[in-house]
């Protein structure tokens, strides 16, 4: 069994539309986000349905993950 840590967000692409996506590495999701969708706003991270971390495009993660 993997032990790689699959995070749900919840994203705020523009000012209107909303999407979900999975990914194991937020800078590279903070990357893709500023290629695909540049007016995005914030993100919500989940893990498990709970609500573990918050980002918005000027307050980015720091890391590839979320320590709690």
């Amino acid at each position: 069994m993997s032990n790689k840590t699959t995070y749900k967000c919840w994203v705020k692409v523009n000012a209107t539309d909303t999407k979900t996506w999975h990914t194991p590495d937020l800078l590279d999701f903070q990357k893709f986000l500023d290629r695909d969708y540049p007016d995005w706003r914030f993100y919500n991270v989940f893990v498990k349905e709970q609500q573990i971390a918050s980002f918005t495009k000027n307050n980015r993660s720091p890391a590839k993950k979320v320590f709690v």
